[in-house]
């Protein structure tokens, strides 16, 4: 009997063991018309399904069982892609440049890969994105076409430049 339990247990022991943890190896972003997809490779196995959870512009998937793997960050078509892990589980974002309805969201599995799927918003352009046009008045550019002067000769003697003249403007300088 002992055997036995000793046998069973493992053999459970080995099946956790020989049972990977979960790697997130790329993340990508496409879209359609109406749709997006965000494209999760995964290496390895996990015995639970993701959990999706949507709020405002991002979509969040964790996966549980997950191994270490190194950090992933991406912009993609205005979105911002990132993998990391963080307490045993596979955090991935995706953080859109609109809203998103969560019950809109779908999530589906291609082999090794996870597709969520969501429809295309708009992206309202702000004001500040724009870059500022700076304000030309018309009347600057008709001045402009008018202050050309005609070169001016400088017309000093050399003998008006004495000690008395600079004298002068030093006084005309201190006065102001």
């Amino acid at each position: 009997m002992n055997r036995k339990f000793l046998t069973l247990a493992l053999v459970t022991l080995a099946s956790i063991s020989a049972q990977a943890g979960v790697k997130v190896t790329s993340l990508d972003l496409t879209t359609n018309e109406s749709n997006g997809f965000v494209n999760i490779t995964l290496e390895g196995r996990s015995g639970e399904l993701p959990d999706v959870k949507v709020y405002g512009k991002t979509i969040e998937i964790t996966l549980s069982q997950a191994e270490a793997f190194n950090a992933i960050t991406k912009n993609v078509k205005g979105a911002q892609l990132s993998a990391n892990v963080l307490n045993g589980k596979a955090i991935v974002k995706a953080i859109l440049p609109y809203d998103i309805n969560a019950s809109a969201v779908d999530l589906g599995w291609k082999n090794k890969n996870i597709e969520v799927i969501f429809p295309r918003g708009k992206v309202a352009r702000v004001e500040t994105d724009r870059p500022a046009a700076p304000a030309k008045p018309a009347e600057t550019k008709k001045v402009e076409k008018q202050t050309v002067l005609a070169k001016v000769e400088n017309q000093v003697v050399k003998e008006k430049l004495n000690e008395e003249y600079l004298n002068n403007l030093m006084k005309e300088e201190t006065a102001k």
